[in-house]
């Protein structure tokens, strides 16, 4: 019998799955996109960005005879297909295994490449072949690098891959050393890419026997999390492991935390049986949720006496100082795939079963079970880990009959969306009913031939009410880097500020504008009522001090950007304007018309109270001088923007006695009185005649 230690099974004696439970709100087809390009694709995984758009990527076939290639397919968050990138060798198969997407919209690409991959850089051996690829795409789908990875002499295969809050790419590989068949050794890598630091290995988790990786994640404090399988008695652990022992029929899951190149734990996860790491994710607060395809009847933390089959489906949650949480079996026949956890904590598995016992719930999209094939089916577990709320097939009665292992890859954002990616062998596939089927347009050439289609479906949830806008005055709500405050709130409600792609909405942009690439456009939306004006910032201390005068703030209109009034405060770098009602929000860059070249020595300082002549003169983008008697200027207010000064100057003049400055011999003149300005240096801020951008010259005083 195997030895199991457990820290706390806070749920495991509560854990019970008898019949499904019905959803309070199960999930209802919004959309679903055929992706891929004409010929016979597999889908291995999906990301999501931000912005909802989502991202698919696997191998496909365009004309028999082929080699396979990798693909990855972009859809927008509203369902069309952005694009499709196809890529690879052809001296042998490529394709995509993983697929992870920045906070900028960047997707990155993990595969097995042919030798004659398209490699723009990283681990390229002579005379050895690089398994794996690691290539990046802009959000445009231009492939911006194609990085090899691999190990002289080795066999290098890329499992998984995550990103950082720094842009650096997680790796997890199987590593194999074939060099001497009768002592084959193998073991998981972790290994870090960066774009200008090349590839850093982080952590070589060995024992003596068979070690697998099969999934990473990676939390916003850096701390990478680990999944796989292992046979290996002596695998790494650490002092405090949830489970010290190997199984003894088999594989066992692990779970391994890494903070750079340390383990800070590691644990085995699984029974007598064999059970293996499918898939890991972990949430913000660092509950780590484990995806097993378990054998065990004993699995950690497993509730006494559920039924069991061949092959089941665990899903293990640990908490933040790696006690269980829950133990919890999906009910029913099922090899898993992957998983994904939604902000309310419910987890979505997918996997597939060819067992006609799998159940569904009442609410499920679909009930069809199609009689020796393999069926692709998805299941939610609630947030207590105590019942299945949701299950359906993702099959119909069109589908073809497949015995190929294909799970879907599922992935969640954060206004409750489900998007999975599959492999489709019905030509008339997801569209809402099961019942009424339409044809694709634009049927791929060759599926009569394979009958393989990639799709990308996306399912809505309604994500449980925030109540973060009170009833009062001058009610705020921030994020990290905009805010939107409203004159009163008569009835409290949730208020969201969402970061939106520009580009995507399709607005006109007024004359004369570009929208900043510095700060983020945003679409704000409130359940509370509310009363104008409404106030909206953008935080645009990313924007040049010569960008930050020529901004104004967009307001999404009908179809164009329109310009709202804005003001500006140089202090805390913030621009902002008022509105009577909401929509998307950005900031945008007026065209330059003059530029400032000053004419007075502002290297040196004035005595406070004294006048200093401030000269200067207009040129255009070119550097010719635009000054002109008909061109008036006019100041606007004088801003302090450091308490430094400069060495000393001797004074002279007289100060103006208005706003504005004079006109002599191509240039303009502004006796500037210092009476009351404390030691420092500040800018003087003004505009040129009808042209709302404020120009700026900068003097000192001590």
């Amino acid at each position: 019998m195997k030895r199991t230690v457990w820290t706390l099974a806070l749920l495991a004696s509560l854990t019970s799955f008898g019949a499904p439970a019905l959803a309070q709100n199960a999930p209802t087809f919004a959309w679903s996109a055929k992706a891929g390009v004409p010929g016979g694709d597999m889908v291995s995984d999906i990301a999501v960005d931000r912005f909802g758009n989502s991202f698919i990527t696997g191998r496909l076939l365009t004309q028999p005879g082929r080699m396979d290639k990798a693909f990855l397919t972009k859809v927008h968050a509203n369902g069309t297909i952005a694009w499709t990138q196809v890529f690879g060798g052809e001296v042998d198969s490529s394709e995509g295994i993983a697929v992870t997407v920045d906070v900028a919209g960047d997707a990155y690409v993990l595969g097995n490449a042919s030798p004659d991959f398209p490699f723009t850089g990283g681990d390229i051996f002579a005379g050895i072949e690089p398994r794996s690829f690691m290539a990046r795409f802009d959000r445009d789908g231009t492939m911006i690098s194609a990085r090899a990875i691999g190990l002289p002499g080795l066999q290098y295969y890329g499992r998984d891959l995550a990103v950082n809050d720094q842009n650096q790419i997680i790796v997890v590989a199987n590593v194999a050393d074939v060099t001497n068949p009768s002592a084959r050794r193998d073991w998981v890598q972790v290994d870090l890419l960066d774009e200008s630091a090349g590839r850093t290995t982080l952590a070589r988790l060995e024992g003596s026997l068979t070690d697998a990786a099969a999934s990473v994640a990676v939390h916003s404090s850096g701390r990478i999390y680990v999944t796989g399988s292992t046979m290996s008695g002596n695998f790494p652990l650490t002092a405090n492991a949830l489970d010290s022992a190997i199984g003894v029929n088999g594989f066992d899951a692990f779970v391994t935390v890494l903070e750079g190149s340390t383990i800070v734990y590691s644990t085995f996860a699984g029974g007598t049986g064999s059970d293996v790491g499918q898939h890991i994710a972990v949430d913000q607060a660092e509950n780590v949720y484990l995806l097993a395809h378990a054998t065990s009847t004993d699995f950690p933390g497993s509730p006494a006496g559920p039924p069991t089959y061949a092959r089941n489906a665990w899903v293990l949650k640990l908490d933040a100082s790696r006690a269980i949480v829950y133990s919890a079996r999906i009910p029913g026949p099922i090899v898993p795939g992957q998983l994904a956890v939604d902000s309310t904590g419910r987890v979505y598995v997918t996997g597939y079963a060819d067992n006609s016992q799998y159940p569904v719930t009442p609410d499920a999209f679909s009930t069809t079970f199609i009689d020796g094939s393999v069926n692709p089916v998805i299941a939610r577990l609630d947030a207590s880990g105590t019942a299945v709320d949701w299950s359906t097939f993702l099959t119909f009665p069109g589908d073809q009959v497949t015995t190929a292992a294909l799970w879907p890859a599922v992935a969640v954002d954060a206004a409750g969306g489900v998007y999975i990616g599959q492999s489709a062998f019905n030509s008339a596939f997801f569209n809402g009913s099961p019942d009424d089927e339409p044809i694709f347009t634009g049927e791929d050439v060759w599926d009569q031939d394979y009958r393989r289609n990639s799709l990308v479906a996306k399912f809505a949830t309604e994500a449980p009410p925030v109540v973060n806008t009170p009833i009062g005055g001058s009610i705020t709500f921030n994020d990290a880097s905009s805010s939107v405050t409203f004159a009163g709130v008569t009835d409290a409600g949730e208020t969201t500020i969402t970061p939106v792609d520009p580009a995507a909405l399709n607005l006109a942009m007024p004359g004369g504008f570009q929208l900043s690439a510095s700060v983020q456009a945003i679409d704000i939306t409130t359940t509370a009522s509310v009363l104008a004006p409404i106030r909206v910032c953008f935080d645009a201390t990313a924007l040049t001090d010569d960008d930050f005068g020529r901004a104004e703030v967009l307001h999404g209109v009908g179809a164009s950007w329109v310009v709202e009034p804005t003001t500006r405060d140089l202090a805390t770098r913030t621009i902002c304007a008022s509105v009577s009602s909401l929509s998307p929000f950005a900031v945008g860059i007026r065209s330059v018309t003059h530029r400032v070249e000053a004419l007075f020595d502002q290297t040196k300082s004035h005595k406070a109270g004294s006048t200093i002549p401030v000269k200067i003169r207009l040129v255009n983008a070119s550097g010719a001088n635009v000054s002109s008697p008909d061109l008036a200027l006019t100041v606007r207010q004088i801003v302090k923007v450091s308490t430094q000064a400069s060495s000393q100057v001797t004074d002279a003049g007289t100060a103006n006695a208005d706003s504005a400055f004079r006109y002599s011999d191509g240039a303009y003149i502004f006796n500037l009185s210092t009476k009351g300005l404390t030691v420092g240096t500040y800018e003087l801020q003004f505009t040129a005649g009808s042209d709302p951008a404020v120009l700026r010259v900068a003097f000192s005083v001590r």
